[in-house]
């Protein structure tokens, strides 16, 4: 990274895990990486924390202590270092990683040593350094050093061992031997932090950097010892070196236990500082690690961070000064400015480079524009002219429009001292002139918020109203005083084929496209907008909204769209032979905070501004990337958490027992820039065809898997979209024990067997059937016949029960009517054969179950019954009607019989003592009509028996209307009426029984004579 670079670059992006995240103590102490990629941290209480890209484990290590040094040998095994321990990392039968002490080799009289500082692997072996002793581990054996006084930090380089020793200096190994530096006398008293290759300009083989606490930096070769002169030495002693490390990039990072990372470039420049204030938990970093993506990785003492040294992507946010949402970027008089919703602000380059608070500005800031040397801004307050004088003079500000807020700046082509503005509430011009600008006010025709302007050719522009649509202004040239021509607007939308929505301007290979909720349209030659067939592959899907579109000097469009989910994507499109090809691989840090403007500077940057700050993307910053790492397959576990494979290579196939059918495969990809692009694909073969949809899940769940054998597949692929190689595991799921071949073949014995015995005993059976079926067949006839003579008898009484009425035992109305056509016929034959219909009704029975109950007018209805029996013959038919109503149908009776019957109940009734139950008593009375049948002795047939019922029921209300307990009846005639006899009799008795053709009885009026 150049100087330039470096000095406006921002900040790398920063992922930080916290104790919380990861299961351990607060503070670590050591970083390695394995071989598989997987990153390995020594904490302070919780022994190793192992981070694979999808989940944190521990290893535990002797007495829960602190875990000092890390580092990967030659064999690829994870070296530790401990309080009082050493060892390293292997892997039990089920494949999970454990702590392997090597005390057993080192002799009995060294073991007192307390902290292993640190340890270094070489190509034939390792060493790990206490303060009292230096152990060297080689093919089973440890050999010892130790000091004259004391050791202090070491460090190792080309395979060489470096270590200072307190009162000496510099040593290095040398054959096996520990020699001093020569001219290193000068670090006897001097604590070095650091001492690592020199790669800085004009580096020399062997040359060697070294960093002290307080003597400063130095560059050594050949026993001379030259300064190195830092930015920021001053800043480092004061915080406390603690180690260095260069990164993939060029640059020196330096760590310190109170000042976080000071990151500089190999000339001594500070290029930005990662601390508590830019966004680490803590300034306190006890050790860094460059992982093989190029990413930096610090334990701190408030958890762990990964910071993303090597991508193309820095960010400006508040921790560098800028604040609010980004919404325009313009480089004016050499600086970059940015327009947000909190003003205008410069950038300030060099050493962590920032952005202050540019000459106050009302409101948020819209749009940026130059014009003869003049930055133009477009706030809430209006339309600014903003000039910088250099020097460090103060700008000259001055206001050109104000009173509402302007949104859209656009230069004009034909006058390049005019810009059209987009307003709040329309569209107009102003005009730089010799006098200074001047505002040449709005265009009547155009109302509404105006969002964007882009011109087409010479003054035809685009307007992109806020409530959606398109205008387009053309503009007549100047008149002859210099003023703006005419302006004649034309308006476009869904009529126009627009889809609905905002609609903003953009520029592809020279032509102007639009961009909508609906994807990318162009305005074709019928004046009509459609979707642009030249678009496809500009976007993933072209029908998508689209928030914005931006092509760059090198011909690549940056777009923003927004998914069916409402997440928003940014990405960049190439032209390929095959059209346009749209990847998000280079924006994945910053995927979802979308791109609302951009500014291209050429060959080195794009700027990106989004709701979340201003983003750089260095084309330049190509750190080269380590081979894509393999898909980790990290455990195959039964659901009930049992692991049956941990993460080592599988020679034969897992036999799983079929009662342990449910799986839980988890795997990883230690890919580490953008955690959450990471995603998988996996492919059972035994039960699925082909590979699942990429998902971000790290593990899969299979439940009731059938016996067979199986293959599982999984592949990952990282945030830039590179594949990781895949990762097999064979195994197979056993039969249930019914299900092998032993009980198969028991099943086939059991099932020959017991066929056998059931042929025989169904022959027994047929034999002992036979002999007892013509006893059964005799005895079948005779419950026949018994079973048909029951049925006869239950037919009998099923009919009787359907006609007899259930409380008092008499007939029902069913009864009468399936029965008295036999009567009805006598009674035409027989001179005195005729039928009596008497109705008789209980008076105020409803009284009666109001006040004493219903089982009270039970009692009485039954009692009823007893009189009527008592009162009439054996041959007469009594039947209940319903409710307090019955009947009674006399046979062969004289006519004058009716009112006699009549008295003698009504009598018997009123003279009775009910008995109510539970000693209670009452007296009722009642209320009877009665008409006899044929009721013309002349002709029979012209009133129907149910008639003449009807001509008693009509004189039994008119007894009740007279005041009850009393009775009415009408006496049958020989000659027929012509008028309507029920009727006649209706109107008779509701003239209180005036004079008329028909002979009614009453008991309160003498019967007539026979």
């Amino acid at each position: 990274m150049s100087a330039t670079t470096a000095s406006n670059a921002g900040l790398p992006f920063v992922h930080n895990f916290s104790p919380s995240e990861y299961g351990g103590g607060a503070q670590n102490w050591a970083i390695a990486q394995d071989r598989d990629g997987v990153i390995y941290v020594g904490n302070v209480e919780s022994g190793i924390l192992v981070f694979d890209g999808a989940r944190w484990e521990t290893i535990a290590v002797p007495d829960h202590a602190t875990v000092r040094s890390l580092a990967l040998g030659p064999d690829g095994l994870i070296y530790v270092g401990t309080v009082g321990n050493l060892g390293y990392l292997k892997r039990d039968a089920a494949g999970r990683l454990v702590f392997a002490s090597l005390l057993p080799a080192v002799p009995k009289a060294e073991r007192g040593f307390a902290d292993v500082w640190n340890i270094h692997a070489t190509a034939h072996g390792v060493y790990f350094v206490t303060l009292s002793s230096i152990f060297y581990y080689q093919r089973g054996t440890m050999q010892v050093w130790k000091p004259a006084t004391s050791f202090h930090f070491s460090f190792i380089v080309n395979d060489t061992l470096y270590v200072r020793e307190v009162g000496r200096g510099l040593m290095q190994m040398v054959a096996g031997k520990l020699q001093l530096v020569p001219g290193s006398g000068r670090f006897a008293n001097e604590k070095i932090y650091a001492l690592l290759p020199w790669r800085g300009p004009g580096h020399l083989p062997g040359e060697l950097l070294i960093g002290t606490r307080s003597q400063g930096w130095f560059l050594y070769h050949a026993g001379t010892f030259t300064p190195w002169a830092l930015d920021v030495a001053a800043e480092i002693r004061r915080d406390n070196l603690y180690g260095a490390t260069w990164l993939a990039n060029g640059q020196l990072a330096i760590n310190t236990l109170r000042g976080g990372v000071y990151v500089a470039d190999a000339s001594g420049h500070l290029a930005y500082t990662l601390d508590y204030a830019t966004g680490l938990r803590s300034n306190l970093i006890l050790a860094t690690l460059v992982d093989r993506d190029n990413g930096l990785w610090l334990a701190t003492g408030n958890g762990i961070a990964r910071v993303a040294t090597a991508a193309p992507l820095t960010v400006f946010d508040t921790r560098n000064g800028l604040r609010g949402e980004v919404q325009t970027i313009r480089r004016y008089a050499g600086a970059l400015f940015v327009g947000t919703t909190e003003g205008l602000f410069r950038m300030t380059t060099g050493a962590n480079a920032h952005f202050t608070r540019a000459e106050p500005l009302p409101g948020q800031i819209w749009d940026l524009d130059e014009a003869d040397g003049e930055l133009v801004v477009a706030t809430d307050d209006g339309v600014f002219a903003y000039t910088d004088r250099g020097n460090g003079q103060p700008p000259v500000i001055t206001r050109i429009t104000r009173g509402t807020a302007a949104l859209a700046l656009q230069r004009s082509q034909r006058d390049p001292n005019r810009l059209f503005v987009g307003y709040q509430d329309g569209f107009g011009s102003i005009r730089r002139t010799a006098k200074g600008w001047l505002d040449e006010g709005r265009i009547a025709a155009v109302q509404g918020q105006i969002r964007s302007i882009t011109e087409h050719r010479d003054d035809q522009l685009w307007l992109s109203p806020w409530v959606g649509g398109l205008l387009r202004a053309r503009v007549a040239p100047d008149t002859v005083d210099g003023g703006r021509g005419a302006v004649r607007i034309e308006r476009f939308g869904h009529h126009d084929g627009l889809p609905d929505g905002l609609v903003q301007e953009a520029r592809i290979d020279g032509t102007i496209r639009f961009i909508t909720n609906a994807g990318i349209y162009r305005f074709a030659a019928n004046q009509r907008f459609e979707p642009d067939p030249g678009a496809a592959g500009l976007v993933p899907h072209s029908t998508l909204p689209v928030d914005s579109l931006y092509q760059d000097h090198h011909g690549e469009v940056w777009t923003t769209i927004t998914d069916a989910k409402g997440l928003r994507h940014t990405g960049r499109a190439i032209r390929t032979p095959n059209g346009w090809q749209w990847k998000e691989t280079p924006l994945q840090l910053i995927q979802g905070a979308g791109a609302n403007t951009y500014l291209d500077e050429g060959d080195d940057a794009l700027w990106i501004g989004s709701d979340n700050g201003l983003f750089r993307y260095q084309r330049s910053h190509r750190s080269t990337p380590a081979a894509t790492p393999a898909t980790l397959l990290r455990m195959v576990a039964e659901q009930g958490d049992i692991a049956l494979f941990g993460n080592r290579p599988a020679t034969d196939k897992l036999a799983v027992p079929y009662a342990h059918n449910a799986l839980r495969f988890e795997f990883a990809l230690p890919s580490f820039d953008k955690l959450a692009g990471n995603r998988y694909q996996v492919w059972l073969q035994g039960l699925a065809r082909d590979w699942s949809p990429w998902a971000a899940a790290a593990y899969r769940d299979y439940t009731n898997l059938a016996p067979g054998v199986y293959r599982f597949h999984v592949r990952g692929r990282d945030a830039y979209g590179r594949e990781a190689r895949a990762v097999t595991f064979d195994f197979r799921i056993l039969p249930p024990w019914y299900g092998t071949w032993w009980a198969w073949l028991t099943w086939l014995l059991l099932a020959g067997t017991a066929l056998y015995l059931l042929l025989r005993w169904r022959v027994a059976r047929m034999q002992q059937r036979n002999r007892a079926l013509e006893a059964v067949v005799a005895l079948r006839t005779a419950e026949l016949a018994h079973a048909n003579d029951a049925l006869r008898e239950a037919n009998q009484a099923l009919t009787q029960q359907a006609v007899t009425d259930p409380l008092t035992g008499m007939k029902n109305r069913r009864y009468l009517d399936e029965s008295i056509q036999h009567d009805i016929q006598a009674a035409h034959h027989v001179d005195t054969g005729r039928l009596l219909f008497l109705m008789i009704d209980i008076d105020h029975f409803k009284a009666i179950n109001d006040a004493w109950g219903h089982a009270a007018g039970d009692r009485v209805l039954q009692q009823l019954r007893d009189i009527l029996l008592a009162a009439i013959r054996s041959t007469d038919i009594p039947v209940r009607r319903g409710g307090e109503e019955f009947l009674i149908v006399a046979r062969n009776v004289p006519h004058d019989d009716g009112s006699l019957l009549a008295e003698r109940i009504r009598a018997t009734v009123a003279n009775h003592v009910f008995d109510l139950g539970e000693g209670r008593r009452t007296h009722v009375t009642c209320s009877i009509g009665f008409a006899c049948y044929p009721f013309f002795a002349d002709a029979p047939d012209q009133l129907g028996w149910d008639q003449v019922v009807n001509l008693a029921d009509a004189c039994l209300y008119a007894a009740k209307h007279g005041g009850r307990n009393a009775w009415v009846g009408i006496a049958p005639m020989h000659a027929p009426l012509a008028e309507d006899v029920l009727g006649t009799l209706r109107a008779m008795l509701a003239r209180q029984n005036a004079p008329g053709p028909l002979p009614i009885l009453t008991s309160w009026t003498p019967a007539p004579a026979p």
